[in-house]
C-alpha cells in the first residue's frame, strides 16, 4: 500500500482482482494501522471497552497489555491509548497470540473454508474472516465480541464524502477524479455482487442466514462495506516472516495481511512522535517501548512512514495536514526517516493534455521559427545538434502534416507525473549528480520517448518502430539534448501541463477574469517563455481552503482541509516537474541563441552545466 506507482481510491485495488491471490510486499514492517479518528465515545464508555478487550486479550488467550495503558477520549473527542504512568524504554507493551488475531489465516487452516479461499486474494481471505466474527455474534457464540465492541460505530473515510465535497475539495486531483468514475459506475456494488458475495454465499457466511437472500438488499451492503472501510483503516501488513512456530503451511507462510489486531489497532497516527513499531516473534504480535514513554503521553505509532496524503486519506480518512517536507528539503527534526514525507503523484490525461498540447504546438508557428533559427545558426557555423540536417529541415521535417501516433500503447491513459526521490529509507548516500541527471523527477523513458514519436520524421520513427508498430526501445532524456527535437517535446510538455492546470482552480470565474488582463491563453501558452506557467501553479498554490458553501455537515471544515493538503500535494509535485521542464528548454534556447559568451570566450559548457547554473538561476 506505500508504494507510489499509483494513487488507489481505498479499498479498489484489492477490489479489481480479488479473485486471484497477490503478492504482496511492504516497505514498512507495519503497513496499515487503525485510525481511531471516527470513535466518539465517552470516558465511561471507553473504560468499559478497554477493560473488556483487555480481558478478553490476556486471561483468554493469554496475551499481555502493559498495565499502565488506558483508553480515553483525547481532543476533538477522539480515542487515544494513554500511558497513567512513565513506562521505561524496552519495556514490553502489547502482546497477542493469533487466537485473538483476526486475518484469512484463521479460515486458512479450517478444512471447510481452506478450498474455497486457496486461490482468493488476501483480502478477501480477511474480509471473509471479518463476516466468520460476525457470524459467531449471531449464532449467541461471544468469542469475538469483545473485540467487535471496540469497534467503531461509524468511520470517516472518503465514503462518507459528498460529490459536491469531492468535486470542491479535491478538485483537479487524480484520487477526486478517481472517486467520482467509482461512484458514477456503482463499482463498489457491482464488485460486491459478482466477486464477493458468491464468495460469501458459498461459506454460508452471509450476515443474515436465510434472510440474505438478495444482493440488493441495503443492509447486507452497508455490512459489506463497512467490513470495507474496517479492514482498510485498521489492518496490518507485515513483510517480515509470519510463520512463527507453525507448521510451515504454505498458505500461511505466504498471507501476509491484512491482519485485524485488536488493542494494538486503537493507537493513532503520528510519525514525529512514535514510540514503537510492530514486530512479529513465536507465533505473537507484540510492540515495545522503543524509547522512554512519559506519564499522560499517547502511545504513537506510524501507519506509513514515507504515504502521500492522498495514500492517507484514501487507507484512512485523514491526512497529517502540514507534515509534508517539500522536495529538496530534507526534515528538521531529529528523526527525519519518520517525518519526511513523499509529494502526491499527479496524473496527466494522455488525450485531454499531452496530444492536444502536441497537435497545438504542430499547428502553431513555434516549429517553421525554429527551423528558420537552425538554419542560419547552420549558416552561422554555430554548430548545434539536431536529427535532420538543418538545410534539409524544412523539405523534409513538416511537422504540422504529422498524425498521433499511439498505436505503440507506450502509455496508459493516464500519465503519473512523480517527482519524489525514490532512494530506500535510511539511505544517505544517495548521488548528489542523480539529482543533475536528465532523466530524472518525473521525465520517464516511455514518457520522453512516446511525446518524441509525435515530432520524429517518418524515416526516424520508421527506424525506431518494428513492423507490428511496437518501439524496438525505449529513448531517454538525453535525447532532448536535439535543439529541435528538445524545444518542441519541452513546449509540448509545458503546454499540457498548463491544459491541466485548468482542472485546479478554486475560483475559476475569478482566474477567468485575470486572464483577460493579459494576453490570451493561447499566445500566453505558445510563447517562449514559462514564465505564465510558473505563475499560475504559484497562484493556485496561493489559494486559501475554499469555504464549505452549500456544504451542509460537521465535518466539512476539516474534509475541506484534507483535499487542500492532497490538491496543494499534487501542484508543489507539478511545480517540481515544471522547472525541471523549463530548465532544460532554457538551456536549447540558450544553445540556439548561439552562446555568444561562451564563444567569445573559446569555450563551450556542457549542456548539464548549462542546465545546473539555470537551475540556480
Amino acid at each position: 500500500q506505500t508504494h507510489l506507482h499509483f494513487i488507489r481510491y481505498i479499498f479498489q485495488s484489492d477490489l479489481h482482482d480479488m479473485t486471484d491471490k497477490e503478492p504482496h510486499s511492504s516497505d514498512n514492517h507495519a503497513n496499515a494501522a487503525s485510525s481511531s479518528k471516527a470513535c466518539s465515545n465517552d470516558e465511561s464508555s471507553s473504560s468499559s471497552i478497554w477493560n473488556n478487550l483487555t480481558s478478553w486479550v490476556q486471561k483468554k488467550h493469554g496475551g499481555h497489555v502493559h498495565e499502565a495503558l488506558h483508553l480515553e477520549t483525547t481532543n476533538e473527542s477522539n480515542r487515544g491509548v494513554i500511558a497513567s504512568r512513565p513506562i521505561d524504554h524496552g519495556e514490553l507493551l502489547i502482546r497477542l497470540p493469533s487466537s485473538c488475531i483476526l486475518s484469512g489465516r484463521i479460515l486458512l487452516q479450517k478444512p471447510d473454508y481452506e478450498k474455497s479461499l486457496q486461490q482468493k486474494s488476501s483480502w478477501m481471505q480477511c474480509v471473509a474472516s471479518y463476516y466468520l466474527a460476525l457470524s459467531t455474534i449471531e449464532n449467541s457464540d461471544n468469542k469475538w465480541k469483545p473485540y467487535l465492541d471496540s469497534l467503531p460505530k461509524t468511520y470517516e473515510t472518503l465514503f462518507q464524502w459528498s460529490n459536491e465535497e469531492v468535486k470542491t475539495y479535491l478538485r483537479g486531483t487524480t484520487l477526486g477524479a478517481m472517486i467520482l468514475t467509482d461512484r458514477t459506475e456503482d463499482s463498489m456494488k457491482t464488485r460486491y455482487q459478482t466477486a464477493v458475495r458468491p464468495v460469501l454465499d458459498e461459506l454460508k457466511l452471509l450476515v443474515g442466514g436465510e434472510q440474505a437472500k438478495s444482493s440488493e438488499d441495503d443492509d447486507e451492503m452497508k455490512t459489506f462495506l463497512d467490513a470495507c472501510m474496517c479492514i482498510s483503516t485498521r489492518g496490518f501488513h507485515y513483510s517480515g516472516d509470519t510463520t512463527g512456530t507453525a507448521a510451515g503451511h504454505d498458505d500461511e507462510s505466504s498471507y501476509k495481511g491484512p491482519f485485524l489486531l485488536p488493542i494494538i489497532d486503537l493507537l493513532n497516527h503520528n510519525p514525529s512522535k512514535s514510540c514503537t513499531t510492530l514486530q512479529y516473534s513465536e507465533g505473537c504480535f507484540s510492540m515495545v517501548a522503543e524509547r522512554p514513554i512519559a506519564q499522560g503521553e499517547e502511545i504513537f505509532h506510524s501507519y506509513g512512514d514515507s504515504m502521500t496524503s492522498a495514500q492517507l486519506l484514501q487507507t484512512f480518512g485523514f491526512v497529517m495536514v502540514g507534515a509534508t517536507t517539500p522536495p529538496g528539503e530534507k526534515a528538521t527534526t531529529t528523526n527525519s526517516k519518520k517525518s519526511s514525507r513523499c509529494l502526491t503523484p499527479a496524473s496527466l490525461s494522455k488525450s485531454k493534455h499531452l496530444i492536444a498540447a502536441c497537435q497545438a504546438i504542430k499547428q502553431s508557428g513555434i516549429p517553421k521559427r525554429l527551423q528558420s533559427k537552425l538554419a542560419l545558426k547552420a549558416q552561422q557555423g554555430g554548430g548545434g545538434t539536431t536529427i535532420v540536417d538543418a538545410e534539409e529541415e524544412e523539405e523534409s521535417w513538416q511537422v504540422v502534416d504529422l498524425p498521433v501516433r499511439d498505436e505503440d500503447g507506450i502509455l496508459s491513459d493516464d500519465i503519473l507525473i512523480d517527482c519524489n526521490n525514490h532512494h530506500q529509507d535510511g539511505d544517505t548516500n544517495s548521488n548528489q549528480e542523480d539529482d543533475d541527471d536528465y532523466n530524472n523527477k518525473g521525465l520517464t523513458d516511455e514518457l520522453i520517448t512516446w511525446m518524441c514519436l509525435q515530432f520524429l520524421p517518418s524515416e526516424a520513427y520508421e527506424e525506431m518502430c518494428e513492423q507490428d508498430g511496437k518501439v524496438s526501445a525505449l529513448l531517454d532524456a538525453t535525447i532532448l539534448q536535439d535543439l529541435y527535437l528538445g524545444i518542441l517535446v519541452c513546449r509540448s510538455l509545458l503546454l499540457a501541463l498548463n491544459k491541466k492546470l485548468d482542472d485546479y482552480f478554486y475560483y475559476r470565474e475569478q482566474e477567468e477574469t485575470n486572464a483577460k488582463k493579459e494576453e490570451s491563453p493561447a499566445s500566453s501558452c505558445l510563447c517562449e517563455t514559462t514564465d505564465s506557467v510558473v505563475d499560475r501553479l504559484e497562484a493556485l498554490l496561493a489559494q486559501p481552503v475554499p469555504s464549505p458553501k452549500n456544504i451542509n455537515n460537521n465535518n466539512s471544515s476539516q474534509r475541506a482541509q484534507y483535499g487542500w493538503t492532497v490538491r496543494n500535494e499534487e501542484l508543489s509535485n507539478l511545480k517540481v516537474w515544471a522547472i525541471q521542464v523549463s530548465c532544460i528548454m532554457k538551456c536549447l534556447y540558450e544553445e540556439l541563441k548561439g552562446g555568444e559568451q561562451q564563444h567569445s570566450n573559446g569555450t563551450e559548457e556542457e549542456p548539464n552545466a548549462k542546465r545546473a547554473k539555470v537551475e540556480a538561476e
